[in-house]
């Protein structure tokens, strides 16, 4: 996550690489922890082993210190969480 996002940013893309085949994944998210705790979930893109997402209105609407993981299932008792991504999202103005 090395690009710079600003609060209200929309059109970033975020791809994260699973490293495990998601044909046929049944669900398919980036779980986020925002940077108020609150956790919301985007639903991604399946390419082969990546995810992708890009973020539209609401995504960052709040600055500060965001978690991101993979979420992907299988079918029923087969969810996959991948390694917790940390970014921060800075203020309108780049505080």
């Amino acid at each position: 996550m090395s690009q710079e996002i600003h609060q209200n940013d929309i059109g970033k893309e975020f791809v994260v690489e699973t490293g495990i085949a998601l044909a046929g994944a049944s669900v398919h998210n980036l779980v986020v922890k925002k940077g108020d705790g609150t956790i919301v979930t985007w639903t991604a893109v399946i390419a082969g082993t990546t995810l992708t997402y890009t973020s539209v209105a609401a995504d960052f609407n709040v600055a500060g210190t965001y978690k991101m993981e993979a979420s992907v299932a299988f079918g029923a008792g087969s969810v996959h969480r991948g390694k917790v991504h940390t970014f921060r999202v800075l203020s309108a103005f780049g505080d």
